[in-house]
């Protein structure tokens, strides 16, 4: 069979569009808890949340706890996915406070940064 790139796009497409609708619904319903969370119990960084939540799904898949292993794959990805929003968020607060710092430099401590 050839390949077909095309064909690849396509299904890349689908897979990465029900994964996107997965974490939409599931942030919905969850309150954004994954990257926001209300740290009542645990004062983990929403990075180590994560992770915990990927060590939990990979040992669901290795004990064969999981009644659907698709579906914990799917989660897995998700918080993959996740991590990297997070990364992404905090590479643009860093930048943003490095920008603030460099405005405040040029244009002294006492100028609020929002001018």
């Amino acid at each position: 069979m050839a390949y077909d790139e095309t064909e690849f796009v396509t299904d890349l497409d689908q897979v990465l569009k029900n994964i996107r609708d997965l974490l939409v619904f599931k942030n919905k319903a969850y309150g954004n808890s994954v990257l926001e969370p209300k740290m009542i119990f645990s004062k983990l960084s929403a990075a180590e949340r994560i992770k915990v939540r990927l060590d939990d799904k990979a040992s669901r898949l290795a004990g064969g706890g999981a009644d659907d292993g698709e579906d914990t794959v799917k989660d897995m990805l998700g918080y993959l996915i996740l991590e990297q929003v997070y990364l992404l968020r905090q590479e643009r607060k860093k930048k943003e406070e490095e920008e603030k710092q460099l405005f405040r430099q040029l244009y002294g401590k006492g100028v609020p940064f929002e001018l």
